[in-house]
């Protein structure tokens, strides 16, 4: 009887973990990854409730997240908000909500695009950055919500491609009573809780820190108020809507302007 060889012998069974591992330059790939549309039909239904809303379905804590929702039930459980919920056909459509970081940049979502691989799917967003501004330490957020045709999904991952904004930079000098102010923004912790404050709630577009008879003092300029007869309306109030406070929050009422001395910008709300 005539023995084979181990070559002859092993060949065949190397030959098929080649085909087996794609190790041959032939990739077998049963998923391929391929774009879903969203349902703008169905979307259009509820973008009232969810442009307004997004927000209500994370918390602070929340840097990038996205919630997939295949139920009504899962809508009730990730909803923070106290409205009536829209009953959406949820049996047929996939809800995907996201909250996305962008660190200290303003931004606005240029275009995204939804690819899924298999049960997982990776939504690219584009992000034109608007502007610097606000406190440093804290990170600015944009939000998405979309309506697919029914899917199987495990999980989304987001990937975030920065747009180029040919006038984006951070504002290094800005003007106060006539003079040209150097910025040098501060973070929230390092000022008194009182300004941090009435910043908020003067919506203030900018706050210097400078001196008066050697004491530290406080201006913010151009503050908004809200309007008496709807509270979604506000005005902006324009030099010489300035106010200037000692460091105990005092207002200080003389005409002092000419005699600031050392005068710098820690605080403006954007720029472009």
């Amino acid at each position: 009887m005539e023995r084979k060889s181990p070559i002859c012998i092993l060949l065949p069974m190397v030959i098929s973990l080649f085909l087996a591992t794609g190790l041959c330059g032939c990739q077998n790939d049963d998923y391929p990854e391929k774009v879903v549309q969203p349902d703008d039909i169905v979307r259009s239904r509820y973008s009232s409730f969810f442009n307004s809303e997004t927000s209500r379905f994370f918390t602070a804590d929340d840097h990038d997240r996205v919630y997939v929702i295949d139920s009504q039930e899962d809508l009730r459980k990730y909803y923070k908000g106290g409205s009536q919920l829209p009953q959406i056909g949820l049996n047929g459509n996939t809800l995907i909500l996201g909250k996305l970081s962008t660190k200290d940049v303003s931004c606005s979502i240029e275009n995204r695009i939804f690819k899924i691989k298999d049960v997982v799917g990776t939504m690219h967003v584009e992000l034109y950055p608007l502007g610097y501004g606000g406190w440093p330490e804290d990170e600015k957020y944009v939000y998405f919500w979309d309506l697919y045709p029914k899917k199987l999904l495990d999980k989304v991952n987001v990937k975030k491609v920065y747009l180029d904004n040919p006038n984006l930079k951070e504002l290094t000098e800005t003007s106060l009573f006539g003079k040209n102010i150097p910025v040098k923004r501060v973070k929230r912790s390092s000022l008194p809780s009182w300004l941090v404050e009435k910043i908020s709630s003067l919506s203030a577009e900018y706050a210097y820190e400078g001196k008066w008879n050697k004491n530290t003092v406080y201006v913010i300029e151009s503050y908004r108020i809200k309007s008496n007869y709807d509270p979604n309306i506000d005005f902006l109030i324009a030099p010489p809507g300035t106010v200037i406070f000692d460091s105990k929050g005092n207002t200080i009422t003389d005409n002092i302007s000419n005699e600031l001395t050392d005068l710098k910008c820690i605080y403006y709300a954007s720029h472009i």
